[in-house]
């Protein structure tokens, strides 16, 4: 059951990136669309996330891909406890 979660989770995180990175103009719908296709036909031994994927494809630098994590992590944080 963890691993669902953790997996829901996953999920969860690559859709708010995905999003994250056209509404912040750092890719266009299409890169990103392409990068989800790649994630989606990945097999199971070689699974690489979203955050990876666009990195590796150059769509991305991993230090814009950890200042979106971080800002999707304090956006759940917020709404986890509300003040």
């Amino acid at each position: 059951m963890t691993d669902q979660h953790s997996g829901d989770t996953k999920i969860s995180m690559d859709s708010e990136l995905g999003r994250m990175v056209i509404e912040q103009k750092l890719a266009t719908p299409d890169e990103v669309k392409e990068c989800l296709d790649i994630h989606v036909k990945q097999d199971d031994a070689n699974q690489h996330s979203l955050a990876e994927i666009l990195v590796d494809k150059g769509v991305v630098t991993s230090g814009q891909i950890q200042r979106a994590k971080k800002t999707i992590e304090a956006s759940r944080q917020a709404s986890r406890y509300p003040r």
